[in-house]
């Protein structure tokens, strides 16, 4: 019987989804006309005190001038309010308030003709009475087809493997999020979850709201696959405890996507709905000051290097949002300069001219050229080559790009005279053991010297950790690897680095320049100050990759649990990694103008004894002899050795 019912169930539904939109408004209005026809007959039955039947009435009263009149004015009241363009699988509370507001002119007018005015044979009390059970009907029935259709949903979500789901948050956002979701047919909304005790065991918009503690207990009854946290306002402690409690039930933990991007099929649920860095992360995201975000930026000619990748486009987007006089980007690769561009057009609020110049910061004569036409004020270099093992088996690129390149930059910035210089390192320069991380200490050693050789233009270094969801991190990688069923490829169990997201990046590169100087961060100018962001305690990377594994609703595969989701491959150590990554060389750390930004000023080489060795390394380039430039590496950067 469940199997035909089912079957049945299934073609009505298709039936009824695939017809033509005037068709649905046509049966709206059938059920409003039985509606009328019910609500007049029901009204004159309470008049009368009994149960007469409609052939009854009309023969004795006059039954056909109140169903007359209550059509008259009902269709074009409602047609008028737009209640036949709700759909009825999205029927809620608002939708129903809707209704009430278009039923108060409705009553009005029928009211005032049977009740005030008088019809023969007509009780003046149906124009009282007639509304209000109208109004029941018309409630009732938009409810009842409401149920009936995700009843339907729910039979063919179980047939078909669509993804079940529960809403974390029952307000505003929760209830939106509700009907974006089930107009995506891959995913049917179960009911809410919410800590308000009040609304515990009620039903909102014809959910049902459970209580999270009992998680557990719902995800298995109901089969639920995805929880969506649709609390945009909580605060990011409460956040972290709420997915905590999530996760290790078997389900995928979700963001809140955009409504309006679900809704028109815009996005990759797999992708849009995933959690972000911060979540992944598990610390609090650090604030920037607004008066360094501005200092180096408003009003003031900014160029950024590199503007076409992510640590490059994260800024570009920061500075657009702080009104620069004009942003000039430089990217060698076209499709990310188009990107980037498109990117910068779509949240330019401020009309900010954008200019986009493809070019190499190896080409010395093209990048002075620009530097002259547009004289920026500001430079931001984020270009780099910053992978290590392509690095470390294309090392005469990765020297050309990230010591002579940077080379080129700094001394035409010194050349035109910028304000501020800063460049983007990275943690792997601190004693490195690869060729990537080598070859940004030489460009921070160069960026140093050069500091000597000028008064006008102030340098800046600033050093990351693991940058979530830049081209260069690994968290892109392991997400990828967990959609595609794993198995996750971790080098070594015991692996820690320091994180930090995008945004935290891209801002700590323009407060750190704002310090530089101005800020009292107490350098002096013909020293390099050398930034960090206080980024708490390393994180153990396989720690990491347990928990996305969790996050994303599945189990561990090993030796106590071998059937589960996926499983983690320990590969070994690649070239030139470590187990652990530093931030600081040597030296004393200091206190900035923004208590999470430390700065330490570290030993340099002098212009005149580095400038011998880039000349040394810049002929073993040209021979293509590895063997010297590894020799050269290891006598200028502590630590480093082939």
């Amino acid at each position: 019987m469940s199997g035909a019912w089912l079957a049945m169930s299934n073609t009505f539904y298709l039936k009824m989804k695939q017809l033509p939109r005037v068709i649905k408004i046509s049966f709206l209005m059938l059920m409003d006309l039985i509606s009328i026809f019910g609500s007049v007959v029901f009204a004159f039955q309470l008049r009368l005190g009994d149960m007469l039947s409609a052939p009854y009435l009309a023969a004795n009263y006059d039954l056909w001038t109140p169903i007359f009149l209550a059509i008259l004015f009902a269709f074009p009241t409602f047609g008028y309010f737009g209640l036949y363009q709700i759909v009825l699988r999205y029927f809620s509370m608002t939708s129903a308030l809707k209704v009430i507001v278009a039923w108060v002119f409705y009553a009005t007018s029928y009211g005032a003709i049977i009740t005030a005015i008088g019809i023969d044979f007509v009780p003046r009390s149906i124009g009282i009475l007639q509304p209000f059970i109208f109004i029941l009907f018309l409630i009732l029935s938009r409810f009842f087809a409401k149920f009936v259709l995700l009843s339907i949903d729910l039979d063919r979500t179980k047939k078909q493997k669509r993804s079940s789901a529960l809403i974390y948050g029952a307000g505003d956002s929760g209830r939106d999020l509700a009907q974006a979701l089930n107009k995506n047919s891959k995913t049917f909304v179960v009911g809410f979850l919410d800590d308000d005790k009040t609304l515990q065991g009620r039903r909102v918009d014809g959910y049902l709201v459970y209580d999270p503690s009992k998680i557990e207990k719902f995800v298995k009854a109901q089969n639920i696959n995805e929880v969506f946290i649709a609390l945009p306002r909580i605060a990011k402690k409460q956040r972290s405890q709420i997915i905590d409690s999530i996760a290790g039930h078997g389900v995928a933990i979700r963001s809140l996507p955009k409504f309006s991007d679900i809704e028109q099929g815009l996005v990759t649920f797999s992708k849009a709905r995933e959690l972000s860095a911060d979540d992944i992360l598990m610390r609090d995201q650090v604030y920037p000051k607004p008066t360094l975000m501005k200092a180096d930026i408003h009003e003031k000619e900014v160029m950024v290097s590199g503007a076409g990748g992510s640590i490059g486009g994260a800024l570009c987007e920061q500075i657009i949002s702080e009104k620069p006089f004009k942003l000039v980007l430089l990217e060698q690769n076209e499709l990310a300069l188009y990107n980037i561009m498109q990117r910068l057009e779509s949240i330019n609020s401020h009309g900010v001219p954008v200019v986009g110049l493809l070019c190499s910061i190896q080409n010395d004569k093209r990048i002075n050229q620009i530097f002259a036409e547009h004289l920026p004020n500001t430079f931001y270099h984020a270009a780099a080559y910053k992978h290590v093992p392509i690095v470390e088996e294309n090392l005469l690129q990765g020297i050309e790009t990230n010591v002579f390149g940077t080379l080129v930059c700094a001394k035409a910035a010194m050349a035109y005279e910028v304000d501020k210089f800063v460049f983007v390192s990275t943690d792997k320069a601190v004693r490195p053991t690869n060729v990537m991380g080598a070859s940004k200490r030489v460009a921070e050693l160069l960026i140093q010297a050069i500091q000597k050789e000028t008064k006008q233009t102030k340098y800046a270094i600033v050093r990351f950790g693991n940058v979530m969801d830049s081209s260069g991190s690994v968290v892109p990688k392991f997400r990828q690897q967990i959609n595609d069923g794993g198995p996750v490829t971790l080098t070594h169990k015991k692996v820690t680095r320091y994180f930090m997201t995008i945004l935290e990046a891209s801002q700590l590169v323009i407060q750190a320049g704002a310090i530089t100087g101005n800020m009292g961060s107490g350098s002096k100018v013909e020293e390099v100050p050398v930034y960090v962001l206080d980024m708490g305690r390393p994180v153990k990377i396989y720690d990491l990759v347990v928990r996305m594994i969790k996050l994303a609703g599945m189990t561990i595969r090993d030796n106590s649990e071998p059937n589960g989701d996926i499983e983690i491959k320990i590969v070994g150590l690649r070239p030139g990694e470590k187990l652990y990554e530093e931030l600081l060389i040597d030296g004393e750390v200091q206190d900035t103008a923004h208590k999470k930004i430390k700065m330490i000023q570290e030993p340099f080489l002098v212009w005149t004894e580095l400038e011998t060795q880039l000349k040394k390394l810049q002929k073993a380039v040209e021979v293509n002899s590895e063997r010297n430039i590894h020799t050269i590496l290891e006598k200028l950067v502590s630590g480093y050795k082939k």
